[in-house]
């Protein structure tokens, strides 16, 4: 169909129908096909014969994004604004191209102004919210979820990024309701369930937190956070077979993230093997020797082995790796210096 308009069009240029619009329609036409630097070429012949056609600039910003040339589609979008300021069109367009960018601050700004121009797209507002997530203002992203709630009450996404939105507020008893609002509407709900299980875990409900891992397993059973969670609750209550079970799935799953081989190091410690414990610990920094956490129980072995010297500097390196971090183990790091000051 669409190959039978390009011929069409391209007559119609000849016989001298307006430019502008026949290349504009061949763009589109182009567009359609999925012939995307074919339809830009076409787009830029439209801008060439009338400067202030819109819908050409929206257009071509749209292909440039679809072709991964985010800068040349921001500009283009930001010149056809020049003309037309009040498009919502060439707003959407120039928010989505700044999302693929990864542009955070100025995509805000953005999809704010053009949610003042169309004020009930849930898309957009969504987006917006997931920003917030993304920047910890939960009130904020609570504000843009609930009000795609009003208009959408059973849509179990937004009602589960509610939920994550009200956790991350620190407000337990709403992410709970959102959550299991979010499951009733859809009972394979695999995010609502884990978050239920994280919830339900740090209020030492174990129980209930076991279920919801283990209904998110039957769900998927490769959830690498699952077998993470469900290792370490096994691993407090002492069911050291069960434990290990969870943490080598989660090793086989991914087998080059450091945390896992930490979390075997872990269960072997506190099974009292100290020699298999820090095995593990060696293997967690062959992965990552940035990762402070094998250090810190290193030096501590080390320090019940009455290996001081080699204590100090482990203690060292784990001080100097975790205060590094955008969110440094206080309490943890405090406990190495009173170490260092007991051996010193």
């Amino acid at each position: 169909m669409w190959d039978h308009a390009v011929i069409e069009f391209e007559k119609a240029v000849q016989k001298g129908w307006e430019e502008d619009k026949a290349f504009l329609s061949l763009g589109i036409c182009h567009q359609e096909e999925g012939r995307f630097e074919e339809s830009a070429r076409w787009y830029r012949r439209a801008l060439e014969a009338n400067p202030r056609l819109v819908p050409a600039y929206n257009n071509l910003g749209l292909v440039l994004r679809r072709l991964g040339d985010y800068e040349s589609s921001l500009k283009v979008l930001k010149e056809g604004l020049k003309i037309d300021p009040g498009s919502a069109r060439l707003h959407y367009n120039l928010f989505l191209t700044l999302q693929s960018k990864g542009e955070m601050e100025e995509l805000l700004s953005r999809i704010t102004t053009y949610l003042q121009l169309n004020p009930k797209d849930t898309r957009a507002r969504e987006i917006l919210g997931d920003l917030y997530l993304r920047r910890e203002e939960p009130e904020k992203a609570l504000r843009e979820f609930e009000e795609i709630l009003i208009r959408e009450p059973r849509n179990q996404e937004i009602l589960t990024k509610s939920g994550i939105a009200h956790l991350q507020a620190g407000d337990e008893p709403k992410a709970i309701k959102r959550f299991e609002q979010a499951i009733s509407r859809d009972p394979k709900n695999i995010i609502a369930h884990l978050n239920l299980g994280y919830i339900y875990a740090n209020q030492g409900s174990a129980e209930k937190a076991i279920q919801r891992f283990e209904r998110v397993l039957h769900l998927s059973p490769e959830s690498v956070d699952a077998h993470h969670r469900l290792g370490y609750i096994f691993l407090e209550r002492a069911m050291w077979d069960s434990s290990l079970y969870h943490f080598r799935r989660c090793l086989e799953l991914e087998p080059t993230v450091a945390n896992h081989y930490d979390s075997m190091g872990e269960l072997f410690l506190k099974k009292g093997e100290w020699k298999e414990a820090s095995e593990w610990y060696h293997k967690a920094l062959e992965i990552d020797s940035m990762f402070p956490n094998p250090y810190f129980m290193l030096a501590t072995i080390a320090k019940r082995e009455g290996r001081e010297r080699e204590a100090k500097n482990l203690f060292q390196t784990f001080i100097q790796l975790e205060t590094s971090l955008d969110h440094p183990n206080q309490e943890k790091i405090e406990k190495a210096k009173e170490y260092l000051e007991e051996m010193s």
